[in-house]
């Protein structure tokens, strides 16, 4: 993912082009035969549409958007504190934790 923020964002390059990604993809360590597969096939759609769908059902409308635990949400670009201190109240505890 911050490989293709920072494309996208940084770079100006154009993340809708299957050519772009399988680079991006290469760039980022993956093998590009793989994702090229992947994007070809449409091997995630059912992945990504389940996220979609549960965006919507969230009422997310916009990005950036931290959802924790499947319940607590904060949207916009928030500081490290303000992301620290959702994660330390509402993220489940590690079974070594509790």
């Amino acid at each position: 993912m911050e490989r293709l923020y920072r494309a996208y964002f940084a770079q100006g390059r154009h993340i809708g082009r299957p050519g772009e990604l399988v680079a991006l993809a290469a760039e980022a360590g993956m093998d590009p035969d793989d994702a090229r597969r992947a994007l070809a096939e449409g091997s995630h759609a059912r992945d990504v549409d389940l996220d979609r769908a549960q965006a919507r059902a969230l009422g997310i409308r916009s990005v950036p958007f931290t959802v924790v635990n499947n319940r607590y949400a904060i949207s916009g670009a928030q500081s490290p504190e303000s992301l620290t201190g959702l994660l330390t109240r509402f993220a489940p505890a590690r079974p070594q934790d509790a």
